[in-house]
């Protein structure tokens, strides 16, 4: 069924067909519209087929295993929280060798994250929920088989503060799930709990006390490893604990290795200034003795924070959220003044990270066994001259410049573009990560070394993996690449900043840097 050569002649003019030819062309043109029609469901019916064959061919059929599991044991944690886990029963609803793979990848299984429940506590319907609640809670927990298992207790992702003010509802600490669970349930090695007050607190540990009391055995609440405490700024909850330490929110904490304390903000948690520097956190000694690992948020400002400090005989690892916050920057406080003369010593010290605030806290501090110093700043600039210096103070009054290995400094602030770092030679310094927007260079210096030539930095002589993070372009330092007519790329850069060196560098075009370039160019 082919167009007719009779009628070539009329493809190539603009003769109009006779009435005869025009309805012959007519019918050809519906019977080809047709055949196409057929063609391509024909068509539809074999990327059918195909689709089939391709399916059952698929090389996810094939995979092994094991590799099935590896992949599973990264699947990304879920958007916007990355605490939590990701939806796995989405994994194993796929096939079946899918649901064996994940059944098998333990690691999918390790925690559970809980909200508040709204039940009434006398409600027997809640009773019952919760009930076949802890079954498949105890379930999930088993497939994890032997690895360290992890539980939560989250606030309500609409951010509702508690109402357990009402004696008709149950406090959002106390869901009975995870208390059964801290009580008699599998062995758990980490738990975290949200609350929004210190009754919140009191009410958990009532609860959690209560479940035990007819166990003969301990509850997996006293034989935690790790525990995280986060008491949440939703709204206004005035700090309210009791200044006897025998009664304190504290004096029950199960004696764990790690420990994680979210405290509230000033403004949240007391009516003025002076309420917030004279408040005493009543943890007891012997807990703080046990520690290995203390993660603590502080707004509170002051020098009470050295209460705790004084017992952490034990501390290998300790991280100090400031947010803003001035601690031990007094000139008037006689225990700030005591200090600066007596530091506290954490001789088992091996990591210490301070993050955005003042780091008068090193003046307080001796460390003689630290390899690792992490500090993210927030000093005005005038001021960050003085703080780069506390630094070099307590390294060297921790006598700890042949043994630190990993240094990271992060948001200094530079008014020339280029920040001097007066650090003493570090033999021993393998990672150094300076990080800092605004930031076009770094500076190092120390008396009495000279640059002999070699490839070995006379500062840093074992310095294996350098990161420059956010450097920016700026004329004053990259005056080779300003100058010529081609911008290097950071792999270029990367390559000629340390001859033999493992260096990551991430530049940042500025307006400055553009500008600069474009003087250059016109001078030429």
């Amino acid at each position: 069924m082919v167009f007719p050569s009779a009628f070539a002649t009329l493809l190539t003019s603009n003769d109009p067909p006779g009435e005869l030819n025009a309805s012959y062309l007519t019918e050809l043109a519906a019977s080809l519209s047709v055949a196409i029609d057929e063609a391509l469901e024909k068509v539809k019916d074999l990327e059918q087929e195909l689709k089939k064959c391709r399916t059952v061919l698929s090389p996810a059929r094939r995979l092994p295993q094991e590799i099935l599991c590896e992949i599973f044991s990264l699947v990304p944690l879920v958007e916007g929280n990355e605490d939590d886990p990701a939806d796995v029963t989405v994994v194993s609803l796929v096939s079946r060798a899918w649901r064996e793979a994940a059944l098998n990848t333990h690691s999918l299984w390790q925690g559970l994250v809980f909200t508040p429940c709204r039940c009434v506590a006398s409600d027997i319907k809640g009773s019952h929920y919760h009930a076949t609640e802890y079954e498949k809670a105890q379930s999930w927990l088993s497939r994890s088989g032997a690895l360290p298992k992890t539980v939560r207790l989250e606030r309500n992702p609409d951010g509702t503060r508690c109402m357990c003010q009402d004696p008709g509802i149950r406090c959002e600490s106390t869901h009975p799930t995870v208390v059964k669970l801290l009580a008699e349930g599998p062995p758990i090695d980490e738990f975290t709990l949200h609350v929004t007050s210190t009754s919140c607190f009191r009410k958990w540990m009532a609860s959690v006390t209560s479940a035990g009391q007819n166990l003969a055995r301990r509850t997996r609440w006293e034989k935690l490893r790790c525990f995280s405490l986060v008491f949440h700024d939703i709204d206004r909850q005035l700090w309210d604990d009791t200044t006897d330490p025998n009664l304190s929110i504290f004096a029950n904490l199960p004696s764990v290795t790690e420990f994680h304390l979210n405290l509230p903000s000033m403004e949240r948690a007391f009516e003025d200034e002076d309420d917030a520097l004279s408040c005493s956190l009543h943890i007891p000694a012997p807990f703080l003795n046990g520690l290995g690992i203390f993660v603590i948020r502080w707004e509170w400002g002051g020098s009470r924070l050295a209460e705790l400090l004084v017992h952490c005989i034990n501390l290998e690892s300790f991280t100090l959220e400031l947010d803003e916050t001035k601690v031990f920057s007094s000139f008037s406080d006689p225990v700030t003044l005591a200090l600066r003369v007596s530091p506290i010593e954490l001789g088992n010290l091996k990591e210490l990270r301070i993050r955005r605030g003042n780091i008068h806290i090193l003046e307080v501090l001796k460390a003689p066994s630290l390899h690792t110093l992490d500090i993210e700043f927030s000093v005005p600039l005038p001021q960050t001259w003085d703080a780069v210096q506390r630094v070099d103070k307590f390294i060297t009054s921790s006598k700890i410049e042949s043994t630190l290995q990993t240094l990271r400094l992060c948001e200094l602030l530079a008014s020339q573009s280029s920040v001097y770092l007066p650090l003493p030679a570090l033999p021993a310094l393998r990672h150094l990560v300076l990080d800092s927007t605004g930031v076009a260079g770094y500076h190092f210096a120390v008396k009495g070394w000279f640059d002999d030539g070699s490839r070995k930095h006379p500062q840093f002589p074992s310095l294996a993996h350098l990161e420059l993070l956010n450097l920016q372009r700026s004329k004053r330092t990259l005056q080779k690449e300003v100058s010529d007519e081609v911008v290097y790329s950071e792999g270029t850069l990367q390559s000629e900043l340390l001859s033999g060196k493992d260096v990551f560098l991430r530049l940042v075009q500025n307006e400055e840097y553009e500008n600069s370039r474009t003087w250059y160019v016109q001078k030429e």
